[in-house]
């Protein structure tokens, strides 16, 4: 009982890390792919002049 309980503990960690993880990984995956964006769009911009 005492195992299972330290598992769940473990587990429940576990998920609230992985949560926070993902958040931090999508937020920087977002932010990479808008700047992207912004430097493709400065060079249509700059090809277009």
């Amino acid at each position: 009982i005492i195992t299972l309980n330290l598992l769940m503990t473990n587990f429940d960690y576990y998920s609230a890390c992985k949560a926070k993880l993902d958040k931090v990984v999508y937020r920087v995956t977002f932010n990479s792919i808008s700047e992207a964006i912004r430097n493709v769009s400065k060079g249509v911009n700059h090809d277009n002049e």
